[in-house]
């Protein structure tokens, strides 16, 4: 083969401009200090690299969380330990007031103190970071106190039980309640306000669907023994056994007995348990629940059991078929049977039998169910059975053919040997409803009431959401039927008209109320709930105001029972405290893992994508040997000739 010149020349170009792409790309990764730049550098890499990103990302996001919650958690440490210095200065005070020997100016003096410690309880109690209010639970927006010392945030069953804390997430899956409720350190003072004569709250409520109960709280702290605690059941009555029953400030009933002597109430010849379960539920209110599905009857004839009824409502549900369906055997050969579906209010689906026989040739569940969903309807062949029903089998092997539509619709298909289905009738949806029929009402008490009624709202819960009802201001309420008027408006204005019913119950002049949902579309839970305010008033601010006017008028009893309450909201404030140091240490030890996991995520990320300088180096400088070595050598070979000047 003949070497020409030019041949040479042409090799020699297109090695060294490979040599010069190499030098390029390892200027490139020295430069950056990165191996990977494009996902085509290492494609397996790559994918690690973009995890490892995104990990990083995640912990640097948990640590900026855990850093806020260390430094909200200074703020209401700070703050918690101030109310116990407040309080203690205030036993303090107490102590001294209660030696005997003070003159009515002493105690007007200690007074003007425990004035200034209230003030600055309230304070305290209104204690923000960044703006946010750190007392408040889930309305940081709202300072927790009022300038008088009552609460600004709503308090019903809900966060009486359950006070609202805020949640930060701190790790994959892992979350942390940051806050401390104001409830939980200033106290509550479970106040009885207008509504508590008109409903009590149906909140935090355990039942399922379709069922019924009766709900409310008996006083665990009197005596029940000569009160009758019968249950009505469907008509059936149920005596309570109530001897022995007696409670007290200092040792009321066990509920545990209480629910075991309803459980144990006998009605014609069986026990309650029979029929009911019966148990205390998260907001402290005593159930009696039917295990009966429907709207059954439930009532008590106890004048101090105050109860609301209760019924959950169902979801709608569908009508189908379900059977076994053979694929092989001589039951298989469909040829001969008729598996015609026949759905009310729409016709007969004329299935092909033809093409499913099981017996001669291989049937598969899909074949069937193509042959069933490819169904015409016989008055209008262009519909198909598959626009109006679901055809499927399920997890244990059966052939289901449900309807679309919710209610109680018919599916009907002929018997056969291969195909012998049942059905099972849908339902529309049963409606969920609430009524308070021993709270009965008069326009006395409407009239009386109505600056509190239109001040503070009830907060419904219906469809998932959960809203304060307020009614118009403006309007003028003095009798029974205005504020139901009006209560039909608020909750209309909240939810839309004609999706919760308030009617009214009874006769004049006592009457109570009853919601019920409306029109709740198929396939949704008819949720319904009811909650009321349950106090505006502090404890702790309300024991001070007691201990403030005893020092004014010189009661020294009432001085020493401050004493008493002192301590227990000291004891109060200690636990709070132990709290947060308990919550304060486990975020540093999650702010210690998350540095932790951060070196190593940055270490795996760096093995992944960053450059071997020394390497890379080494291979650049052997590339420059390489490339200059061909400059010299090309240029002693390759020597000019007339034709290059030519060109």
């Amino acid at each position: 083969m003949r070497v020409t010149n030019n041949m040479m020349v042409n090799t020699m170009m297109h090695n060294l401009e490979k040599n010069l792409t190499r030098m390029s790309e390892n200027q490139r990764h020295l430069s950056s200090g990165r191996r990977i730049m494009r996902a085509s550098d290492d494609p397996i890499d790559a994918s690690k690299v973009l995890r490892f990103q995104t990990d990083l990302s995640e912990i640097e996001q948990y640590d900026k969380n855990v850093r806020d919650a260390l430094n909200w958690y200074q703020v209401v440490e700070s703050s918690v330990a101030e109310v116990g210095e407040i309080m203690q200065r205030g036993r303090e005070l107490a102590v001294k007031a209660a030696n005997g020997v003070n003159t009515p100016d002493d105690l007007k003096k200690i007074a003007e103190e425990v004035h200034n410690l209230r003030r600055q309880l309230v304070s305290t109690g209104n204690a923000n970071f960044t703006g946010k209010y750190i007392f408040s639970g889930y309305q940081t927006d709202k300072p927790l106190f009022n300038e008088d010392g009552t609460y600004n945030i709503d308090i019903t069953a809900t966060e009486y039980t359950k006070p609202p804390r805020m949640s930060l997430l701190v790790g994959t899956g892992e979350t942390m309640q940051i806050s401390t409720s104001g409830l939980n350190v200033f106290g509550m003072v479970d106040s009885k306000g207008a509504y508590d004569y008109m409903l009590t709250d149906s909140a935090g409520d355990q039942m399922i669907g379709n069922k019924s109960a009766i709900k409310g709280r008996l006083n665990l702290k009197e005596s029940l023994d000569s009160q009758n605690l019968d249950i009505v059941f469907n008509g059936t009555t149920y005596s309570v056994n109530t001897t022995g029953l007696i409670g007290t400030e200092s040792s009321p009933i066990n509920k545990d007995v209480l629910v075991d002597r309803f459980k144990t109430a006998v009605g014609g010849g069986a026990p309650l348990a029979d029929v009911a379960e019966v148990y205390y539920d998260d907001n402290d209110n005593l159930v009696i629940e039917s295990k009966l599905e429907g709207n059954v009857t439930i009532a008590t004839a106890s004048p101090n059991f105050r109860t609301a009824k209760l019924f959950t409502g169902a979801v709608a549900s569908k009508s189908f078929l379900s059977g076994t369906f053979a694929l092989e055997g001589p039951n298989a050969d469909y040829t001969t049977q008729n598996l015609d579906v026949t759905m009310s209010g729409l016709g007969t689906f004329d299935v092909p039998e033809v093409i499913l026989n099981g017996e001669d040739f291989l049937l598969t569940k899909d074949k069937v169910v193509q042959a069933f969903a490819d169904a015409p309807l016989t008055t209008d062949p262009t519909k198909k059975l598959s626009e109006f029903a679901d055809i499927y089998f399920d997890q244990n092997d059966q052939l289901i053919i449900k309807d679309r539509r919710f209610g109680a619709e018919t599916l009907t298909i002929a018997a056969s040997p291969g195909f012998n289905p049942s059905m099972q009738a849908g339902s529309d949806t049963t409606e969920a409803s609430v009524s308070f029929p021993r709270f009965g009402f008069h326009d006395d008490h409407i009239a009386s009431n109505q600056g509190e009624l239109k001040r503070l709202p009830i907060y419904v819960t219906y469809g998932g959401e959960r809203k304060a009802v307020r009614l118009d201001p403006s309007v003028n309420i003095m009798t029974v039927a205005d504020y139901h008027t009006a209560l039909q408006n608020a909750v209309d204005a909240s939810f839309g008209s004609g999706k919760i019913n308030v009617t009214l119950n009874g006769a004049a002049p006592n009457q109570s109320l009853q919601f019920e949902t409306v029109n709740t579309p198929d396939g949704i839970v008819p949720e319904l709930r009811i909650e009321h305010i349950k106090t505006k008033r502090s404890s702790l601010l309300e024991d001070m105001d007691g201990f403030y006017n005893a020092l004014m008028s010189g009661e020294q009893d009432a001085v020493q029972t401050f004493l008493g309450k002192v301590d227990a909201h000291l004891d109060r404030v200690i636990a709070q405290r132990a709290d947060i140091g308990a919550k304060v240490s486990r975020m540093e030890l999650i702010k210690n893992r998350i540095a932790d996991n951060r070196v190593t995520f940055t270490g795996m990320l760096s093995e992944s994508q960053d450059v071997d300088m020394a390497k890379e180096i080494m291979i650049l400088k052997n590339a420059e040997s390489i490339y200059q070595a061909s400059l010299s050598t090309g240029s002693k070979v390759i020597q000019p000739t007339l034709v290059d000047f030519l060109r």
